[in-house]
């Protein structure tokens, strides 16, 4: 197997006198490359899933953070953003294209991009002692959205590839953490 890519994670926070902290950050992988090789020439499967039970090789996944702090209280809003790309398995409705050695090549479903965002706030209650308490609420999916369609049973769900797309509508957590 040969992966060549770019990871990066850039994070930046700028503190102010009179509006707290602001911070901004990105992270995520753009594969420039992915050949596999199953005992005979090396092929390209860059920007496709299922053809193997391996990971998926999706081009593009990428975090984005946006939060802003002040006092005791913070909120964070995520973007998670995954590119477009081919369904290679074998359930598939449009086939495969093969070469001369039943390698593929293209053609498979075109499984949409995707892009959810979660949601995080925080409040710290001070304590005597050095106590760190903290309640939070945590929001994943914060607008429903629904994963995009995977015809397969990649993750044994029918219609979600379960590698790549969480298969739950809106999560609402509401918790405290206590340290001592």
């Amino acid at each position: 197997m040969t992966v060549q890519g770019i990871d990066a994670d850039i994070n930046y926070r700028h503190r102010t006198d009179n509006f707290g902290r602001f911070t901004f950050g990105v992270s995520g992988t753009y594969y420039t490359r992915y050949d596999q090789n199953f005992g005979g020439e090396a092929f390209n499967t860059l920007n496709t899933s299922g053809y193997n039970s391996s990971f998926p090789q999706i081009q593009k996944r990428f975090r984005f953070q946006l939060g802003w702090a002040l006092g005791d209280f913070s909120i964070s809003g995520f973007l998670h953003y995954t590119g477009s790309y081919r369904n290679w398995s074998d359930e598939t409705v449009e086939p495969l294209i093969l070469d001369e050695n039943n390698r593929p090549t293209g053609g498979g479903d075109l499984v949409k991009a995707d892009a959810r965002v979660d949601l995080t706030a925080t409040y710290r209650l001070r304590f005597g002692g050095g106590a760190s308490t903290r309640l939070f609420v945590n929001v994943k999916n914060l607008f429903d959205r629904d994963p995009p369609f995977y015809g397969g049973t990649l993750g044994r769900t029918y219609g979600i590839n379960r590698y790549v797309s969480n298969p739950y509508g809106r999560t609402v957590t509401l918790g405290f953490s206590a340290g001592f």
